[in-house]
């Protein structure tokens, strides 16, 4: 199984709580479900140190695989600052 939250992109609380609202939606077997919702605290500490109104994108995902007795987790969680991006469509229009 596998789960992703990809290029989800704005102001940090609005992000967050379309995380959370994607991770609502998601059921897994343990121990990933445990995994994916730790992943999800992890991106909202981190999104918590960026000022509310600087853009940011986020790209996280795991998975899991398992077989006799074994398993293998992999675990990706990208938080990149947005320096260019406009929320109006004149922000850059001339004076």
């Amino acid at each position: 199984m596998s789960w992703s939250f990809y290029k989800v992109t704005g102001r940090p609380p609005l992000v967050m709580a379309e995380i959370k609202r994607q991770a609502s939606s998601m059921k897994m077997a343990e121990p990933e479900q445990s995994i994916m919702l730790k992943a999800v605290d992890i991106i909202e500490a981190a999104l918590d140190a960026y000022p509310p109104m600087m853009p940011v994108q986020v790209d996280a995902s795991g998975s899991q695989a398992s077989w006799d007795g074994g398993a293998s987790n992999q675990l990706r969680i990208e938080i990149t600052p947005v320096f260019s991006f406009l929320d109006h469509p004149t922000a850059m229009a001339a004076p």
